[in-house]
């Protein structure tokens, strides 16, 4: 019950601070980490130390030691006080469930969270009936730029909604995310079924009303990979699969050379711009100043504190101080230098390894 709480606290992300402000939220990332810590040395599970994920390991020590040498020390401070708290709840919910207990719990911390994205969007139509701000206030008349509303209000009128989140973006990730565990729980024969069926479907039309261009492209990556993974689970010997890698590496290349020749076209039919709404504005930006420290960078701090002085109005988009570079990789650079960037690089590498591997490879 404890871990479901945790996933569906981190999945909740941003709702946390739309309802209930900053100091709530930091309360709530702190003292559930807490929690966790008393909980861990209470039940005392069985840790494999050996195959801890010592990239990621690596690249959160390099965050704290960058305190050393950060432009922002207090934001990067604060900062890392989230960065710490959810690695220990990770690293707890890893050590005290099992591999299908994690699903399960997924699942279970996913299903509240949309469902009350769903109730809340309703609240909002038929209770509040209108659009409404963080912390429960109500807009005194139109506001000039709908990115600072929670919700604007459109369940029924067919525009863009966002949940618990204030952010469709967000919404559609969890969305998606919710019809792997869900699929997931399906595949393995869970009990109800049919009630699965009806969650992965109550996820897709989240994820189709919140309207992500991002997710529609990461739905279609997850489904390229699900094909070549059912795919290589065909083959009954080793050298087999010497031609399907060679075959999707052509599609791949190929696909990705025609997605950069039709970048426009494809970004019309995303109902984005050439300059993606923007944000090439926003990455120049964020080079231009990562540049100057290439290989230790700034100092950690995500998201930048809009507080912090060399963050608040540096870049402004819909006049709001940005918060992030809109690009991970960018983002690493800027804050923790080409190290972090290596770092970061080779803890995804070993992630999609090792999850490639225990996806296409028989169970041992």
């Amino acid at each position: 019950g404890w871990c479901i709480f945790v996933l569906a606290a981190a999945l909740g992300g941003t709702s946390w601070l739309m309802a209930f402000g900053t100091a709530v939220s930091a309360g709530v990332a702190v003292g559930s980490g807490l929690v966790s810590v008393v909980l861990w040395l209470v039940l005392r599970p069985d840790v494999q130390w050996r195959r801890l994920p010592w990239f990621a390991v690596a690249y959160v020590l390099w965050a704290i030691a960058s305190l050393a040498w950060s432009a922002w020390p207090s934001a990067t401070a604060l900062t890392l006080v989230l960065l710490v708290s959810t690695t220990v709840q990770a690293l707890f919910v890893g050590a005290v469930l099992t591999w299908r207990e994690v699903v399960r719990a997924a699942a279970s911390a996913l299903k509240w969270i949309l469902a009350l994205s769903v109730a809340f969007e309703l609240w909002v139509s038929l209770v509040w009936q209108g659009p409404i701000l963080p912390g429960f206030v109500r807009p005194d008349g139109p506001v000039d730029d709908p990115i600072v509303l929670w919700s604007r209000d459109n369940l029924f009128d067919g525009g863009r909604i966002q949940g618990l989140f204030g952010n469709a973006n967000a919404l559609a990730y969890v969305a998606l995310l919710g019809i792997v565990v869900f699929g997931i729980r399906f595949a393995l024969r869970a009990p109800r079924r049919m009630l699965l069926a009806g969650w992965m479907l109550l996820s897709a039309y989240l994820m189709l009303r919140a309207g992500s261009a991002t997710a529609f492209v990461a739905a279609a990556f997850v489904a390229a990979v699900l094909v070549t993974v059912l795919l290589m689970r065909t083959t009954r010997r080793p050298g087999q699969r010497t031609r399907y890698y060679l075959a999707f590496a052509f599609v791949a290349l190929g696909g990705l050379a025609a997605a950069w020749a039709l970048r426009d076209t494809l970004f019309a039919l995303l109902g984005r711009s050439s300059d993606l709404t923007g944000r090439q504005g926003i990455w120049a930006a964020v080079w231009e100043r990562a540049i100057e420290r290439p290989v230790a960078g700034w100092g950690f701090s995500t998201p930048w504190v809009p507080t912090e002085p060399a963050f608040d109005r540096w870049i402004v988009d819909h006049g709001q101080t940005v918060m992030q570079a809109h690009d991970m990789w960018l983002d690493v650079l800027l804050q923790l230098g080409v190290v972090g960037v290596a770092l970061m690089a080779l803890a995804y590498l070993a992630f999609v390894w090792r999850s490639w591997f225990f996806a296409v490879d028989r169970p041992r």
